[in-house]
C-alpha cells in the first residue's frame, strides 16, 4: 500500500469515527432539548452544557464533511453565548436540522 493511499485509508477511519461522535452529540441536543422542555426553563449551567457539546459537535463536523451539521452548529452556538434567552422552538429546530444532517456519514469517495 502507497502512502497516500495509507493517509487515505487513516483520514477514513478518523472521518468515521468523528461521525459516529457527533451522532453521540446529536443525541445529547436531543436529550438536552428534552431536559430543557420538562424543566420550562433554561437554567445557566444546562445553556453552557448546550454550548459545550454544540461547539465541540460544529468544529468536528465542519472538518469530516458535514457542512450543514456545521451551520446549524454555529447558529445555536451563537444563540446560547447571546445575553438573550434563545427561543425555544429556533432551538429545537436547529438540534433538528443537526441531527438530520448527521443521518448519513460523511461521502468521503
Amino acid at each position: 500500500m502507497t502512502s497516500p493511499e495509507v493517509m487515505a485509508d487513516a483520514y477514513r477511519a478518523l472521518a468515521q469515527r468523528a461521525w459516529t461522535s457527533n451522532r453521540a452529540r446529536a443525541e445529547q441536543l436531543i436529550a438536552w432539548l428534552g431536559d430543557w422542555r420538562s424543566a420550562g426553563m433554561l437554567a445557566a449551567e444546562g445553556r453552557e452544557h448546550g454550548r459545550a457539546v454544540v461547539h465541540s459537535l460544529r468544529g468536528s463536523a465542519g472538518t469530516f464533511g458535514h457542512e450543514a451539521a456545521a451551520d446549524a452548529a454555529e447558529e445555536l452556538e451563537e444563540l446560547l453565548i447571546g445575553d438573550a434567552q434563545p427561543q425555544l422552538d429556533l432551538v429545537a429546530d436547529l438540534v433538528a436540522q443537526i441531527d438530520f444532517a448527521l443521518t448519513e456519514p460523511p461521502d468521503l469517495s
